[in-house]
């Protein structure tokens, strides 16, 4: 670590890095976590160019991500989602794997839309039966797009759940109560808030106090108690 501090979370006990210190792993050894205290600069070492074909592919999904965005008329979406979700997963005590992987699936939620006609993303008036049944496959499209990177495999887990229901009703696969992830449960939280908090095409955005609001109203239905 050349600069900043480094708090290493898992597995524990917790350890605030200094600069100075250092982190090593080997191939077969456990999975080491940790979070950055403030602005932190670290030199890396590696066997192969894994951290740039990472970032590469990130930046990949990432586009197809703001792409959907653009045609739904959601600037910024993703954005606020990975942001709240995971202010939301520090509040509740999510350990840093479960912050990590909500992360990824925050922002790349919607992804599989890139594979729903865009004609269906960018309708003004409510959708038909056939186009809503087109429009439900997009968790699992996502999950399936995402799935093929090892590093997302846990995160594309969570988006295929995030329109499920604590009640059952919701899709694809019809899960309920604790057969639904908590982060999946996280971002089908923020997500109904903030699509309630932006202007659309047919409606206006509602207020901090209407979305909360209804948020609560569909508490032990749509969202976990």
């Amino acid at each position: 670590l050349l600069e900043g501090n480094i708090i290493f979370t898992e597995p524990g006990p917790e350890k605030t890095l200094n600069p100075g210190d250092y982190i090593t792993k080997e191939k077969d050894s456990e999975e080491l976590w940790f979070r950055t205290k403030n602005d932190s600069t670290l030199l890396w070492f590696s066997s192969k160019p894994a951290f740039k074909s990472t970032q590469e592919q990130i930046e990949s999904f990432r586009e197809v991500a703001r792409e959907v965005e653009e045609m739904e008329g959601m600037k910024n979406h993703s954005d606020n989602l990975e942001r709240i979700s995971v202010q939301l997963g520090r509040k509740i005590g999510l350990s840093s794997e479960q912050l990590y992987n909500l992360h990824y699936a925050a922002y790349f939620h919607d992804i599989g839309k890139a594979k729903v006609p865009k004609k269906i993303l960018r309708k003004e008036d409510e959708l038909s039966e056939e186009e809503w049944e087109k429009m439900k496959n997009h968790a699992t499209w996502g999950k399936e797009m995402l799935e093929r990177k090892n590093f997302l495999r846990k995160a594309a887990k969570i988006v295929e759940q995030h329109h499920e229901r604590v009640d059952g009703t919701g899709y694809p696969e019809g899960l309920e109560e604790e057969e639904i992830s908590i982060e999946a449960k996280i971002i089908s939280v923020v997500d109904a808030f903030d699509a309630m908090r932006t202007n659309r095409v047919y409606r206006d955005a509602m207020s901090e106090e209407e979305a909360i609001k209804e948020l609560k109203r569909n508490s032990g239905t749509q969202f976990d108690q």
